[in-house]
């Protein structure tokens, strides 16, 4: 039963509200004109449940309500509907059929962290003039408040361990000493972010800003004002006065052939237009040239100057670089110890894109005092975006291709492929069937048992189930007994299906938890795998539904986990009847043979060769007798 398109909402809306208190019914809020567009079956909402906010999730629209005054939906919290229509009604029957609080059935749904109870915050109040009688506890109450604020009533309580403190802050309410009003606790589970940073300048704006990366040297100085000048050759005075170096600090660079220094000098330089005296044409042909390289002309200056012909001009000593622009930026930063910074520059530019700090940390020794520094000085971008926590992230998984099937795998695959190819979701709704009609053999929606030994190849079959739901555009929920099972189930699947299985069991972190619902919800996964919870994982469209070792008691919640206390194979029954889509569970043959009743209930299915003992006793066989076995070119097959 895929999701159906939204419409125009009713004018109220049936919500279920999600608080500690076990709640069985719904309750009815009015919704706001602009709201209406909006809000679908499905959403969650913050609402107003007696005296306290809490969350809702809407489970219907209608345009009349059974109670003339109704509060208003006050806010939508999530875009997305954090549950689908069949979640909804599976959640219904469960409160029903295990009479269990309609609330928790749909917490079911929910993952951890998501739902944030009501708290109460309190502060005081800033027209109290202080004067009136205190107790110890209300004291200690105000000092509190006084020293960090506003309080919930959760920080209250971590900070005055056994204090009735709850009695004070009532009575200074109403004293109006104390302000009071009710707020829901920020969720425990959200998306995690990783911090990024990229690069945002070219390396001339680097070089621009080279001064700033790392202490101060005058050394540095003296390069960085050299190579950013527009004058190529800049006057020595002009150099020393600019970066506040002397005589010594030009020598030193000089010294290390990273500075050129040019003595000052005259030039001796031709004058446009004039006609050389006989006999000094050679001389014209030379200039311009400095004095000290003429020195046998003499006197001979003077009169050539005299006669408009030279002219001399005097040039003072200047500086240059004697090494290009990129290679006095490594001279500066070096000098100015600050090679991480331009590690960091160097590492983003040649990875041109967006990449995780951690990664920077790694390759250049950084810490984000350098990453903010640069950021300061507009060469980097710092920023941040949502990663999906996997707990499957480290896993790799080898491609495995289908193998043969032997006889009673093709007879039991052939029965449950011709089951769900006549249950098309195109055809015409025939609505659930009751109990009396699960007796019915003719019921499409009779679930399957495989009866089988261990090896006889049950998890192919399983496989073929969800490779045709795929097919379909549908999804599949795989359940085994126990945790530690479901790694193995993992392996298998997602050699088959890969990038398409997810994991969801309690051993996972809320985050884990949290982001794996919302993949689902999203339809990034096709197959989830887990113990009973599985079962509620918020898949579009599941085509599949299959129990692994059905008859175990881990499928039975019991307490003192809370209610309801459902069976996962009654709830996977049910949930399969919803959908109407084939779900099939599994049981060993010495589990117990099948009553009457249960018999009429489900399609038997029996596989009682194990694959594997054959094939194994075939190669030994075959090995005793020095012969070479057809069976070693046979896809190997499990359970």
């Amino acid at each position: 039963m895929p999701d159906q398109p939204g419409t125009l909402a009713g004018e109220f809306a049936e919500i279920v509200v999600n608080v500690e208190a076990p709640l069985t019914g719904t309750f009815h809020y009015h919704v706001p004109s602009d709201m209406r567009a909006v809000l679908q079956p499905g959403h969650l909402v913050e609402i107003e449940f007696g005296r306290r906010l809490a969350q809702g999730v809407i489970v219907g629209f209608s345009d009349e309500s059974p109670v003339e005054d109704t509060k208003p939906v006050i806010s939508l919290i999530d875009e997305i509907p954090v549950v689908r229509p069949w979640q909804i009604e599976l959640a219904r029957w469960l409160s029903d059929y295990y009479l269990a609080p309609l609330n928790a059935s749909l917490r079911l749904m929910l993952p951890p962290g998501l739902t944030r109870w009501a708290d109460s915050t309190y502060d005081i109040n800033p027209y109290w003039d202080g004067s009136g009688p205190l107790t110890d506890v209300q004291s200690q109450l105000l000092d509190l408040l006084r020293k960090h604020g506003d309080r919930r009533g959760r920080q209250i309580k971590r900070a005055l361990p056994g204090v009735n403190w709850q009695q004070a802050a009532t009575q200074l309410v109403n004293r109006n000493i104390l302000r009071r009003a009710s707020v829901l606790d920020p969720p425990r589970a959200k998306p995690k972010t990783v911090r990024m940073v990229e690069l945002s300048a070219g390396w001339d704006r680097i070089l621009a800003n080279a001064n700033e990366l790392g202490r101060t040297n005058v050394s540095a100085r003296v390069l960085h004002f050299l190579a950013t000048t527009a004058d190529p050759v800049p006057e020595e005075s002009m150099v020393l006065e600019q970066t506040g170096a002397t005589e010594k600090h030009l020598a030193e660079l000089s010294a290390s052939g990273l500075i050129t220094r040019l003595p000052a000098s005259t030039i001796v330089l031709p004058v446009g237009g004039a006609k050389p005296p006989e006999g000094f044409e050679t001389l014209l042909v030379q200039l311009p040239a400095t004095l000290d390289s003429l020195p046998d002309m003499g006197s001979h200056l003077d009169d050539l100057e005299a006669q408009g012909v030279i002219r001399r001009e005097f040039q003072p000593a200047a500086v240059t670089l004697a090494m290009t622009p990129r290679q006095a930026l490594d001279e500066i930063v070096q000098r100015q110890r600050g090679q991480t910074y331009l590690d960091v520059l160097t590492f983003l530019a040649e990875e041109a894109q967006l990449v995780p700090v951690g990664e920077v940390y790694a390759a250049t020794g950084a810490t984000l005092r350098h990453l903010r520094r640069l950021e300061e000085l507009d060469l980097v971008r710092l920023g941040s975006t949502e990663i999906w926590r996997d707990s499957m992230a480290d896993r790799d998984f080898a491609l495995v291709e289908a193998p043969l099937l032997t006889l009673d795998q093709s007879r039991a695959w052939g029965r449950i492929r011709i089951a769900m190819e006549d249950l098309d979701p195109d055809l015409p709704e025939m609505g659930l069937p009751s109990d009396e009609d699960i007796d019915d053999a003719a019921n499409p929606v009779r679930p399957f048992l495989l009866h089988g030994v261990t090896g006889s190849g049950k998890t192919e079959i399983y496989m073929r189930a969800v490779e045709l739901a795929l097919s379909r555009g549908q999804q599949a929920i795989v359940l085994v007994p126990e945790i530690a099972l479901t790694p193995q189930t993992v392996r298998r699947f997602a050699a088959r299906f890969p990038g398409r299985v997810a994991l969801m069991h309690s051993g996972l972190s809320d985050g884990e938890r949290y982001d794996t619902w919302r993949r689902a919800r999203q339809g990034l996964y096709d197959v989830v795998v887990g113990p009973r919870s599985a079962l509620f994982v918020p898949l579009r469209d599941p085509g599949v539904i299959i129990l692994d070792e059905e008859h175990d008691e881990s499928y039975k919640q019991t307490p003192p986990i809370p209610a309801p206390y459902y069976h996962a194979r009654r709830a996977a029954v049910e949930l399969g009847r919803i959908t109407r889509h084939c779900d099939f569970g599994q049981r060993h043959p010495g589990c117990g043979h099948l009553s009457s009743g249960a018999a009429r209930r489900y399609h038997l299915l029996e596989l009682p060769q194990r694959i594997m003992g054959h094939r194994q006793r075939i190669e030994l066989q075959a090995e005793r007798l020095q012969l070479t076995s057809n069976m070693c070119s046979l896809p190997r097959q499990g359970d």
